[in-house]
């Protein structure tokens, strides 16, 4: 039911026996895992490739070390629902007086990532006005933060680890934090130690950096909300290399 479905999260395979437009329309961002053992790859990356450059607003990721289990990947499913509501609810509807028509977005308003490059380092990452490749091998974002929060979710073999606080299955129902609290965010940086700049970002925005360890930031005074916060480093020869995000839900 296109017409009445903000967005959706797939857990395996995006099955439609037809696409149509208003299909395509939906923001729907599917989650398999690398290790997928039924063929998920060959199942869900054709239909992208053949809906993709017609203006689906679809994504896919291979969740790197992951099978066919869920594993905290709503740190990314949660902010992505979150955003496409916000863009397609209109801030007046009122259901009491009939059925609300969803705002349509714009492919170019969002962010892409491209497909083929979660096992480069870093998963390449571009507004979507700007994005020269080809659209079957991308994956569409509704906003930046998205696409940093994919970008950490997806790059295979990351050289940054988020040890403290830890995404697991249940975080997303149990560990809260109160609105102006704070929150230590601890970096394992031994599998890159050479850096020169370490920044951690809340979305797209960084908030904090440090130019040498011990790698650790305090962000203090949280606001309510869904922060997926990542540690990003560089080091002396513009190497970036990210962590996987991890998700802080304030009340």
């Amino acid at each position: 039911h296109p017409d009445v479905t903000e967005a959706a999260i797939v857990g395996s395979r995006l099955n439609l026996p037809t696409v149509a437009d208003s299909h395509r329309g939906v923001p729907v961002l599917v989650l398999n895992g690398e290790h997928e053992d039924n063929g998920m790859a060959k199942a869900v990356a054709p239909l992208l490739e053949r809906n993709r450059p017609k203006a689906a607003l679809w994504g896919w990721m291979a969740v790197p070390g992951l099978g066919h289990e869920r594993d905290a990947q709503e740190v990314v499913a949660v902010a992505h629902l979150d955003s496409v509501v916000r863009l397609r609810y209109p801030a007046d509807a009122d259901v009491r007086k009939g059925p609300v028509k969803l705002k349509a977005l714009d492919p170019a308003s969002g962010w892409l990532a491209d497909n083929t490059t979660w096992k480069s380092g870093l998963t390449r990452i571009a507004p979507a006005r700007d994005y020269k490749g080809e659209l079957g091998q991308t994956s569409w974002l509704p906003n930046e933060d998205l696409a940093f929060a994919y970008r950490a979710l997806s790059t295979h073999d990351r050289s940054l680890t988020i040890t403290s606080p830890r995404n697991t299955s249940d975080n997303a129902r149990t560990l809260v934090w109160d609105a102006g609290g704070s929150v230590t965010i601890k970096v394992d940086d031994s599998k890159f130690p050479d850096w020169k700049s370490l920044e951690l970002h809340d979305g797209s925005k960084t908030i904090a950096e440090l130019k040498q360890g011990p790698a650790l930031f305090t962000v203090k005074d949280l606001t309510v909300g869904f922060h997926a916060f990542t540690a990003q480093g560089a080091d002396p020869k513009g190497t970036v290399r990210t962590s996987e995000p991890v998700l802080v839900i304030v009340r």
